[in-house]
């Protein structure tokens, strides 16, 4: 008698299909097993349940991607090393900040001590990471919860004892200052737990009403006096350009003045100069020599006389001259 087989409609044996199903479940699980896939911005942290040699956490750590480990013994431990912000806000506005930041965690406000005992208020926005090469260390000592129980109270305590050496009237002009100290003692205090600190921002900082009001008001005072003083510093800067200006002209006349009058004392020191020369140069021979020449001029004049005199002598009034020898004649 014919053996009878099973045939599935499109003529595959049951048998066949049940091993082409076993060979991909057991292709499938080996690949779960023996592969582990650490996603984006995380690590995988080695933790050995049964081993010949040591067991617990192991210091080696997965990057991201697909790794090869023995799924029958191990555990991986999957951590996010990406930066965690952490944002503390006032109460009214944690709501809105938590929708503007989805991925951040919000707390309120730090209640800090100024160095007068006055209540601050302090709005404070952190970016951190666990360090790479102490995220075993770390979360050893806080497993995942290394923002709650290591960042939090540390950043707490570097800004509290900041503001605590400040009055609370400096602080409002010194917030940067604040902030840089913040972040540097906080820095130091999160490298020794393996946390590495990549931003602070103090944004704000707030009082008590009744010391705000105060403030306010103190500011607004010290507003107005600035203001008049510089009023003030601009009236007394107009009249001093008006004054410089004024001495200016009359300095100008009087060296305009004083130059013309050391023309004039040049001029008559110069005409001096000259006839005093004159004065020396003139000795008795140059007389002697001009006298000399006078009589020769008057000698050359008799010589060149006719012996007639002349009719008319010119003047205001023309007179007739008279002839003394035809009078002596008759």
């Amino acid at each position: 008698m014919a053996e009878r087989r099973t045939i599935l409609p499109k003529g595959i044996p049951i048998r066949r299909l049940i091993i082409i199903f076993g060979l991909i479940f057991l292709f499938l699980y080996i690949i779960f097993t023996f592969f582990e896939n650490i996603p984006v911005n995380h690590r995988g942290l080695v933790f050995k349940r049964l081993a010949v040699g040591e067991k617990g956490l192991q210091k080696e750590v997965l990057s991201e991607g697909l790794n090869f480990v023995n799924g029958f013994t191990t555990d991986i431990i999957k951590i996010p090393i990406d930066e965690q912000l952490l944002i503390f806000a006032p109460n009214a506005d944690r709501s809105s900040v938590q929708r503007e930041n989805p991925d951040a965690t919000v707390l309120g406000v730090m209640s800090c001590m100024s160095s007068d005992q006055q209540n601050v208020y302090a709005s404070v926005n952190i970016q951190v990471a666990p360090m790479e090469s102490g995220l075993v260390e770390l979360y050893q000592a806080v497993q995942k919860d290394w923002l709650k129980k290591k960042v939090i109270p540390k950043a707490l305590a570097a800004v509290k004892t900041q503001t605590g050496k400040r009055v609370a009237e400096e602080m409002i002009k010194t917030r940067e200052l604040i902030t840089d100290a913040s972040f540097d003692a906080l820095k130091v205090a999160l490298e020794i737990e393996n946390i590495e600190l990549r931003g602070l921002d103090i944004t704000n900082l707030e009082f008590e009403k009744e010391y705000q009001d105060a403030v306010e008001s103190v500011q607004k005072a010290k507003q107005e006096f600035e203001q008049q003083r510089y009023e003030t510093q601009k009236d007394s800067v107009v009249q001093v350009k008006l004054i410089n200006q004024a001495q200016a002209q009359a300095d100008a006349a009087i060296r305009a003045a004083r130059g013309d009058s050391l023309s004039r004392v040049i001029e008559a020191a110069s005409i001096a100069q000259y006839n005093r020369q004159i004065n020396e140069s003139v000795t008795q021979k140059v007389l002697d020599f001009k006298s000399l020449e006078i009589k020769r001029a008057e000698a050359n004049r008799w010589e060149k006389w006719d012996g007639n005199l002349p009719h008319y002598m010119s003047g205001e009034t023309p007179l007739q001259m008279l002839d003394i020898n035809q009078k002596s004649s008759k």
